[in-house]
């Protein structure tokens, strides 16, 4: 007796493989990309103690946090587009003015409230830049994606409302 043997088709195969990525991809234990993980609003483990501002550069995200532990706030930010600004540790604010610019001049920022010193300028914390017309150069809608040059994006709402939460001194914890 001889059986024929069925060559799979292309379409089989291709089907396949693409299976076989998503699977992979859905379980491997790659860090999570920032709309993923901005679903997550719980603060994160080894965040520090005490009135805190705690800012997740893979989650995207900034909780205020009071002094007895107690999330006052949470929202979603834009930090460093190559995700390597500021360094993971603990910081503290440094200064905070109401208004700011950019290195060049080009965008004007509210809330701007200091904590590490990058080599050649402050990073901190900050509303959307707006250019010279008024135009902010992000939506609130990519907060979560992170698109800056360095400091960390904020709706305005949320900028006032760390600007009015960290005192100079306040302890930043920058968390992966």
């Amino acid at each position: 007796m001889t059986v024929a043997v069925r060559r799979p088709s292309t379409v089989r195969l291709l089907c396949l493989l693409l299976a076989v990525i998503v699977a992979f991809t859905t379980t491997s234990s790659f860090e999570a990309a920032p709309a993923e993980a901005a679903s997550s609003t719980a603060l994160p483990a080894k965040s520090g103690t005490g009135k805190r501002i705690v800012y997740s550069r893979v989650q995207q995200r900034v909780w205020l946090v009071r002094g007895d532990d107690t999330v006052k706030r949470t929202y979603l930010v834009s930090g460093h587009r190559h995700g390597t600004l500021p360094p993971v540790g603990t910081h503290s604010v440094r200064s905070k003015s109401a208004t700011t610019t950019s290195l060049d001049g080009r965008l004007t920022m509210k809330y701007m409230t200091r904590f590490y010193w990058a080599g050649r300028a402050w990073v901190g914390f900050h509303s959307i830049p707006v250019d010279r017309a008024g135009n902010p150069i992000q939506s609130t809608k990519q907060l979560g994606t992170p698109l800056s040059s360095g400091c960390v994006r904020q709706a305005e709402a949320d900028a006032r409302a760390l600007y009015d939460f960290a005192k100079v001194g306040t302890k930043v914890v920058v968390v992966k």
